[in-house]
């Protein structure tokens, strides 16, 4: 199906869209974040959720994470994050704040139906849909792809500072479980991951899982696949796992399937 992309503005924040060619209405949504919104929908690697996702009758939103404009070097994003966290900064509490407030505004346009949100996220960007998740209530449906849990994980990069521990500890997906625990969720990761660390996120998978047990959920739907690592640093991911994912999701959401082009 051919899709429609465009952008809507809120105030100051950007949302970035992809549509069925011709659809109208309140649709479910889908807000799935990686690098800048534009490049989240249409650049290789970032866009190819998108791409399968596209078979179903969903919109998908994207915005600019922190530091990842179009022309901004992504490397230094991370680097960024951590200064400024150590700095105090809330800019990553304002950046939810704006996501939440994209939310609300594509509700009251009419665009998105309240009770079918998902949001799916690549390396950082499954951070930031994890945090989202934990954020708001209404979003039910978690699906990420290599998700960067902690950021302990940079303390021996040398382009990262020293964390400061105290002042990011309330970041950490860790702490987050007992607000996701009652949701659905996929995580996919790679067997031998050394960007985000395998290790740590079957830690947040079985936190998620324990946290789910001891709510009385006594078969919480929460998975974790992990898969051979591909790439630099075994970070990369598949075609055929953002394949699964995104149909996953689909089943999750009671997705309608879009007519085949001829």
């Amino acid at each position: 199906m051919l899709q429609k992309q465009y952008s809507l503005n809120v105030n100051d924040t950007t949302i970035y869209v992809s549509e069925p060619e011709g659809v109208t209405g309140c649709l479910p949504g889908l807000f799935y974040f990686a690098a800048s919104g534009k490049n989240t929908l249409t650049q290789e690697p970032f866009c190819q959720p998108v791409e399968f996702i596209n078979r179903y009758k969903i919109r998908v939103y994207s915005l600019d994470l922190p530091y990842h404009k179009v022309n901004d070097d992504t490397s230094l994003a991370i680097p960024k994050w951590i200064q400024a966290w150590n700095q105090d900064s809330n800019f990553f509490t304002l950046f939810l704040n704006e996501c939440e407030m994209a939310i609300n505004h594509l509700i009251h346009l009419g665009l998105l139906d309240i009770n079918t949100i998902a949001v799916a996220g690549l390396s950082r960007g499954g951070f930031v849909a994890h945090q989202l998740a934990a954020k708001l209530s209404l979003i039910h449906t978690v699906v990420t792809f290599a998700p960067l849990t902690s950021f302990q994980v940079f303390i021996d990069d040398k382009n990262v500072d020293l964390l400061q521990n105290e002042k990011i500890l309330k970041f950490e997906s860790n702490h987050l479980v007992d607000l996701l625990s009652q949701k659905s969720i996929r995580l996919f990761i790679g067997n031998k991951d050394d960007r985000v660390n395998t290790d740590k996120c079957y830690e947040f998978f079985r936190l998620l899982v324990d946290s789910a047990i001891k709510k009385g959920i006594k078969s919480p739907p929460i998975s974790l696949e992990i898969n051979p690592s591909v790439g630099h640093k075994g970070h990369g991911t598949l075609p055929f796992v953002f394949e699964k994912g995104m149909n996953w999701l689909a089943n999750q959401l009671k997705l309608d399937l879009l007519p085949s082009q001829p």
